[in-house]
């Protein structure tokens, strides 16, 4: 009987570690969209002062390290060495790209140029098909849990 008791709470813990980790994976991963999200809405915000947008550009791209690192932990443990090159370049080249545009801004003295604008195309463009492989592997890392649990 003691032994069934300690059985099924070791088996409780089990599964609400898992859950937990499962959790940390997921919360990660929205940390990683909501980041990409927040460059866009920058890049394309018509409230901010253009200064303003460098500046908060400057803080974005100071943190891209540690939201790739985040991004790459939880790439290498789920995906694939090939899907986890294929999402980190990604991710390095709209980070990349962003910090071409701050700095092409920075130098027209604070005015868009065509070069500015080829960047801001290039972000809108890869920045949502990114963010939808982000939802996608949080909605299968949720579902492989679930399965794991039956």
């Amino acid at each position: 009987m003691i032994k069934k008791s300690i059985f099924a709470l070791v088996l409780l813990f089990l599964g609400l570690s898992a859950k937990s980790q499962t959790l940390k994976n997921t919360d990660s991963l929205m940390a990683v969209k909501n980041y990409l999200l927040t460059i866009k809405e920058v890049v394309n915000s018509k409230n901010l002062t253009m200064k303003h947008k460098i500046a908060k550009l400057d803080s974005l791209i100071k943190i891209g390290n540690l939201q790739e690192s985040r991004f790459k932990k939880y790439l290498s443990r789920e995906i694939n060495d090939k899907e986890t090159e294929n999402l980190l370049s990604q991710f390095h080249f709209i980070v990349q790209s962003a910090a071409i545009y701050k700095s092409d801004v920075k130098r027209a003295g604070f005015v868009i140029k065509a070069s500015s604008l080829g960047e801001i195309k290039y972000m809108n463009q890869h920045i949502p098909p990114l963010v939808d492989k982000i939802n996608y592997y949080a909605k299968w890392s949720k579902q492989k849990f679930e399965k794991s649990l039956n």
